[in-house]
């Protein structure tokens, strides 16, 4: 059973107990050790059962809370923290010393990310990459912002009963009291199979890296599809369907209502798990083709590695690419240009073709 309304009570912070708010929703923490002493030193047992500084500021005992005021060591760790969190989000990084400011921002689309365990928003692999291009690009200064949606209640919690059964648990997330803070008179309507839906969109801090997450359940949706944005990769086939609409063309618009135009000189990643609606909704999202792509600056002669194993002039090969190796009727063609690669057959001659064949490509 769904709850009608949700209260959160959240504990008070004495003035001197600041800066913990600031270090706390930031998720920039998590690479940060003395930030993590800071929040052990409130409550170890609590802080090594959740790790969500965030979470145990909103649940801390008042007396706890105001004890801790009182003791000047502990509030002068908090302030160097918090000084050094904001120094390092204004000092210039690896990006800011080595590039000339022609890359302005980049997107990362993806349904899962996996930054803390304060921000349950992942169920495996490829949240743990996503959220760790999210660091990475915050340890460099890279220009990237991330788009996802929030899941209220997220992927299972798995919990073994005394009969030593897996059991799936799902709680509902409360959003007031994690380290996430609602995007004002920011709202996105996304098209679902003639249904207008609508979603607001939440903002978390990883360091200086920005992550967007949509929401659609929200008042201005039906019971229906205010689910949409309830579990990761929760219900079936239309479930996930409408998720990846509303990730690929939702978090197109809300970049544009934020005024966030990612371009680059490079065409803008969507992760593996994404959806390729966000192709659609703007053509600097669609990976230029080994035929458009511009050929590489540099001399060819050096830039074209060898090719000891050619195929034959009878099949052709399509411009700039070579077959590196070969298994059971199939050839796998190298885009130097596009650092990708496809396999590519004709089952019935074991004969190679290509997955298209553009006229200047020889039959």
């Amino acid at each position: 059973m769904k709850a009608v309304q949700t209260f959160t009570v959240v504990s008070r912070l004495p003035p001197e107990l600041e800066p913990l708010r600031s270090i706390a929703m930031n998720l920039g923490w998590i690479a940060d050790e003395r930030a993590q002493e800071l929040f052990r030193r409130i409550d170890h047992e609590q802080w090594e059962y959740v790790r969500d500084p965030a979470g145990m500021l909103a649940i801390e005992n008042q007396s706890r809370l105001e004890a801790l005021a009182a003791d000047d060591e502990f509030t002068a760790l908090a302030a160097q923290v918090h000084a050094d969190l904001v120094r390092s989000l204004d000092s210039p990084r690896w990006f800011q010393d080595h590039h000339d400011g022609t890359l302005e921002s980049v997107a990362y689309f993806s349904p899962e990310f996996g930054v803390a365990p304060g921000l349950p928003q992942y169920s495996g692999g490829l949240g743990v990459l996503a959220g760790d291009h999210l660091k990475a690009a915050d340890a460099l200064g890279l220009p990237l912002v991330g788009v996802g949606l929030f899941y209220h209640h997220g992927y299972f919690t798995q919990e073994v009963d005394d009969r030593g059964r897996q059991m799936a648990r799902f709680p509902r997330l409360d959003a007031d009291a994690m380290a996430l803070e609602a995007v004002p008179d920011v709202q996105v309507t996304v098209d679902i199979a003639g249904v207008p839906v609508v979603a607001t969109v939440w903002k978390a801090n990883v360091g200086r890296i920005a992550l967007y997450l949509l929401d659609t359940d929200n008042d201005h949706n039906d019971a229906e599809h205010r689910l949409i944005t309830d579990r990761l990769y929760g219900g079936g086939q239309l479930e996930r369907i409408r998720q990846e609409i509303l990730l690929g063309v939702g978090g197109v618009r809300a970049l544009d209502a934020l005024g966030i135009t990612p371009r680059s000189s490079t065409s803008t990643r969507a992760t593996p798990g994404s959806s390729p609606s966000n192709a659609s909704a703007r053509p600097w999202l669609v990976p230029a083709s080994p035929s458009t792509r511009p050929p590489p600056s540099c001399d060819p002669a050096a830039c074209s590695p060898p090719t000891p194993r050619s195929p034959p002039a009878s099949t052709g090969s399509p411009p700039g690419s070579w077959r590196t190796t070969s298994r059971a009727g199939a050839a796998r063609w190298d885009f130097p240009w596009t650092n990708s690669w496809r396999w590519v057959t004709n089952r019935a001659t074991s004969r190679p073709m290509h997955p298209t064949t553009p006229s200047t490509w020889p039959s």
